[in-house]
């Protein structure tokens, strides 16, 4: 007995004593279709524009609950003053925003994230140890990173 497989239909030839071809279905498993889950495919599940990719919320998330816990952690440790201006440095972005609008160049520097990390780096290596001034960093990008998690694309 003679037999033949072919891939693509998933399907067996065979050729018996008579030398009639007999076709009968692999037993492996059922065809594959075009809606089964391919490599490099969404399996047919395409979001929509509203849609955010999980993993992005997760992360910006992620960051969002550990910044504000510092920035609490810090505002309890030093009191007052950092607590002061943990407050105006997460509010400041919005409040910039509002009044100047939001494609003035205040507003942009008040959205851009690396001028937070830049202070937070320096604060951490440089010479300046003011707690208000790293307080309100941390502050201020959590409001930048709550930002990002929330954004609709």
């Amino acid at each position: 007995m003679n037999v033949r497989t072919t891939a693509a239909a998933n399907t067996a030839t065979t050729t018996g004593t008579a030398g009639a071809a007999v076709t009968a279905q692999a037993t492996a498993g059922p065809a594959t279709t075009g809606t089964d889950w391919e490599p490099g495919t969404t399996g047919g599940a395409t979001p929509g524009k509203g849609a955010r990719p999980r993993g992005r919320v997760w992360g910006w998330g992620t960051l969002a609950v550990l910044l504000t816990a510092f920035a609490i952690f810090e505002s309890a440790k030093y009191g007052l003053p950092t607590t002061t201006a943990a407050v105006l440095f997460f509010l400041a972005p919005d409040l910039i925003t509002r009044t100047t609008g939001t494609h003035s160049i205040a507003a942009r520097i008040a959205r851009n994230g690396w001028i937070p990390l830049a202070v937070m780096v320096f604060y951490a290596f440089g010479p300046i140890i003011w707690p208000p001034l790293f307080t309100a960093a941390l502050a201020w990008e959590t409001r930048i990173v709550i930002a990002q998690m929330l954004r609709r694309d």
